[in-house]
């Protein structure tokens, strides 16, 4: 993913790619878009292929995330939120 709000404020950094401004328009709001640069891109995605430890940790990190951001972990506080 690229290093950019909200991947960098919900995923490990170890997992985000640098990201420059690639350009912005206006729709409803602002909207700004980023490049990543596809060799950048393509190392990590080889890092997560090669390394297996990488891999590992990644694994462990993605189950504690899906945990935390699970329907049934957040459901009360949406109902509380909508309430």
């Amino acid at each position: 993913m690229p290093d950019i709000d909200p991947n960098n404020t919900w995923l490990p950094a170890e997992w985000l790619t640098e990201s420059m401004l690639a350009g912005d328009f206006r729709a409803k709001q602002h909207i700004f878009w980023y490049r990543t640069d596809p060799r950048v891109l393509a190392a990590k995605i080889d890092q997560l292929a090669l390394d297996n430890d990488f891999y590992v940790r990644a694994c462990a990190k993605a189950h504690v995330l899906r945990q935390q951001l699970s329907w049934e972990t957040l459901t009360p506080r949406y109902v509380e939120v909508f309430t």
